[in-house]
């Protein structure tokens, strides 16, 4: 059998500005000399970082960024991966979440995959070609109302969306 050869490097950093902001960092790259599947990950790059800011006790703030960009340059198979997340969140919480909690989230997401093979039937040259490009959201509102009768009813008010574009544009709201 074939040996499979892939030297991949780590490195990760973490910081923190006092009790406030807090920022994380890793990141994570690979070459290879085959693959055993023709979408495995081969010569790559992945980044992902992701931070944190509390304004007050009952707000905070936080962002992620993730990247990875894949290639298997074997003539043979020819795939390129990227992929792309970008998000931002708010957390209100007044008073600990006693009476009201807000939540909002929202992330803009790219996809590609290009990957080339041969049609079964004809031998020929192909390529299977997906793009997407997406917004995803969401908001949340929770309230809890005055107790009756020893219970605390509560309302959840709130709704998502996912919006994407290019290969198999799509859309959904709750």
């Amino acid at each position: 059998g074939a040996d499979l050869r892939q030297h991949v490097g780590l490195a990760g950093l973490s910081a923190r500005a006092g009790q406030k902001f807090s920022v994380n960092f890793d990141f994570e790259g690979s070459s290879a000399d085959r693959t055993y599947f023709r979408t495995s990950l081969h010569d790559y790059r992945k980044i992902r970082a992701r931070a944190k800011y509390q304004l007050f006790q009952s707000l905070s703030f936080a962002a992620n960024f993730s990247y990875l960009e894949n290639e298997n340059p074997d003539p043979s198979i020819r795939y390129d991966f990227l992929n792309r997340d970008n998000s931002f969140s708010l957390f209100w919480t007044p008073a600990g979440g006693k009476r009201i909690t807000i939540v909002g989230d929202y992330t803009r997401s790219t996809l590609r995959s290009d990957l080339g093979y041969r049609d079964p039937s004809t031998g020929a040259a192909e390529r299977s070609f997906y793009q997407d490009s997406a917004h995803i959201a969401t908001a949340l509102l929770d309230l809890n109302l005055p107790a009756v009768n020893g219970a605390t009813p509560k309302v959840s008010l709130g709704g998502s969306l996912f919006v994407s574009s290019r290969s198999r544009a799509s859309e959904f709201y709750q």
